[in-house]
């Protein structure tokens, strides 16, 4: 049984900022961008003690991304 992954609305309006940001010279890019930064937070419902919590207080965990 999986977790559920919430992502807080303020990331998803930084993810589009990002996205905005990044599309402006590479749309294709900004594109894989943005699922591969989707994708990888969900893979946390399966696997959510993968990273270390390094927040206890708002409970986030650090995770490295590999570069698209």
């Amino acid at each position: 049984m999986g977790f559920k992954v919430l992502i807080a609305e303020s990331a998803i309006d930084d993810l589009k900022s990002i996205v905005e940001f990044v599309a402006e010279d590479d749309p294709s890019a900004a594109v894989r961008l943005a699922d591969k930064l989707i994708n990888h937070a969900l893979t946390l419902a399966n696997f959510p003690a993968r990273h270390p919590v390094f927040d206890r207080e708002r409970n986030f965990i650090k995770w490295p991304c590999r570069r698209i």
